[in-house]
């Protein structure tokens, strides 16, 4: 896949070749929340490795799964792939709980690679546990109003030094 290089609202953001989302830097982030409007738009609400509060929104989402959400949350990685770039545990997760035959896995999957065209399959994957998986046909990221959290090193438990 080329790397795609996109302009939203407050941020330019682009992926490279493997579908990373690179741009406000949200590796060693927090995912703080989700939120799924009556319109199919999946606004997930993030920290950047600084703190400072962004909104990821996904647009006219078909289809989404969110696993393992805990509160405090640390961004490992975000993705966005066409549909055929997903690996096969990805296409597992997105279905978990939903479909658990490999026949029925493959059709679903068919049928969302055939419609491929204005479709991304979006992931965001935490480092202990949890993603937001999603197929949407867009992607906005925006900065937020919310306040700036003062964010912890990756490394620190509480009780050590």
């Amino acid at each position: 896949m080329n790397a795609m290089s996109l302009q939203t609202k407050d941020e330019s953001w682009k992926t490279d070749a493997g579908g990373l989302v690179l741009g406000p830097g949200f590796h060693d982030g927090l995912l703080s929340g989700v939120w799924l409007s009556r319109k199919g738009t999946l606004s997930i609400y993030v920290n950047n490795y600084k703190g400072e509060p962004y909104t990821i929104s996904l647009t006219n989402v078909s289809l989404m799964n969110v696993l393992e959400f805990w509160g405090g949350s640390i961004i490992g990685d975000v993705f966005l792939w066409p549909p055929s770039r997903a690996s096969m545990h990805r296409w597992r997760r997105l279905f978990a709980g939903r479909i658990s035959s490999d026949l029925a896995l493959e059709a679903e999957i068919s049928k969302i690679r055939g419609n491929e065209e204005n479709r991304y399959f979006f992931c965001l994957e935490c480092s202990y546990g949890g993603e937001v998986l999603a197929i949407c046909e867009g992607l906005e990221i925006s900065r937020d109003p919310r306040e700036q959290v003062e964010m912890e090193p990756v490394n620190a438990i509480e009780g050590e030094e």
